[in-house]
């Protein structure tokens, strides 16, 4: 590795950058988006991540075609990507509401909540399938959750596979 490479910016807290973790080890971590932001930062070192549609970050999760929450401390959602209109439409009303809502039945949200808190407390990454939606549209979801910080302010982010076909063809029904 140059000598430069080891001064870019990197996503996971690394002592030293040019020698890789084991997955064991990069999974007990946060991924750490702080190098990616200067503007928008408050005088006591903290971001606000409700403006994180404005910033390139928020911009890259609105252009995947997979769903992406960011769900903050107290469990509600703080970023909704457009891509979220599988789920509930229009996507946007999604933001300020708790994180159990997207779940169809109330026992799949209580369960969804507690792996959001276990991600805040170890950070360690969580999976889940559940089925998600309102009573019209419901999509099987397999959840890929994740802790992130930026600066001071840490959230989970939860990427959403549908795998509603997946699931129909096993004779699974929703």
């Amino acid at each position: 590795m140059t000598k430069e490479s080891k001064n870019d910016p990197r996503f996971l807290n690394q002592k030293d950058p040019s020698e890789p973790k084991s997955f064991e080890a990069q999974s007990l971590e946060t991924i750490d988006l702080t190098a990616m932001y200067t503007d928008g930062m408050s005088e006591s070192g903290s971001f606000d991540v409700t403006d994180i549609q404005l910033t390139s970050f928020g911009k890259l999760l609105n252009a995947i075609p997979i769903p992406a929450l960011l769900v903050d401390e107290s469990g509600k959602i703080i970023f909704s990507n457009n891509a979220c209109r599988k789920i509930d439409a229009p996507h946007e009303k999604m933001r300020g509401k708790p994180f159990s809502g997207i779940f169809v039945e109330a026992q799949q949200g209580s369960k969804g909540e507690k792996l959001v808190e276990q991600v805040f407390t170890n950070r360690i990454p969580m999976v889940t399938e559940a089925v998600l939606g309102t009573q019209k549209a419901r999509i099987w979801a397999r959840m890929h959750l994740r802790s992130l910080r930026i600066h001071k302010k840490r959230s989970v982010l939860a990427i959403i596979e549908d795998i509603t076909l997946e699931k129909k063809q096993l004779g699974v029904d929703l």
